[in-house]
């Protein structure tokens, strides 16, 4: 994206779905009806807002947001599309099957566990994101966790501690 022109929204390819970001710090799942609208309403997309609460919760700006970028709009109301065809797969696709709706009695949520394992919902948020839950599951854009799940390793630190150093002599004598 161009630095000099400010994005007002951004349409995002993740592992599993794909995202509208608005300016307003909300967002939607992309869907053929939204998707539809956004382009009809270019020239008013600053009023544009989305479904769910909070990408701006752990990003500042709305080109930090992790994810491919298949199209933005920027504050001229341009829509700039970094791939050829990018939508021919999401406009035309045919419906998916109902996916059955989760228990959520087994799930906690990201900071009802991070309360629990004395840690804050920002950490966990992006332990989340790393894959660093395996089971942990994203539901309406946000992370449950199941009930119970061990806090992750932290493999930064060592167990064995290194060699221990060697102190400087001073004329033979040992500075200890």
């Amino acid at each position: 994206m161009v630095k000099d022109m400010r994005t007002i929204l951004r349409i995002v390819q993740m592992t599993e779905c794909v995202l509208i970001l608005y300016a307003d710090g909300l967002y939607s799942n992309a869907t053929d009806a939204l998707l539809r609208e956004v382009f009809q309403h270019i020239a008013d997309a600053e009023t544009l807002h989305g479904t769910i609460d909070g990408w701006e919760l752990d990003y500042t700006e709305i080109d930090e947001y992790p994810g491919i970028t298949i199209a933005w709009i920027d504050d001229n109301h341009i829509l700039h599309i970094t791939r050829q065809n990018p939508f021919s797969g999401l406009l035309n696709a045919p419906a998916k099957e109902a996916v059955p709706e989760l228990s959520f009695i087994d799930y906690i949520t990201v900071d009802e566990y991070a309360k629990s394992v004395g840690r804050t919902g920002v950490r966990i948020r992006v332990l989340c994101r790393e894959g660093r839950f395996p089971t942990a599951i994203q539901k309406g854009g946000r992370w449950l966790i199941p009930r119970g799940t061990p806090f992750p390793s932290d493999n930064r630190f060592v167990e064995k501690p290194k060699r221990p150093r060697k102190h400087k002599t001073n004329g033979g004598e040992d500075t200890k």
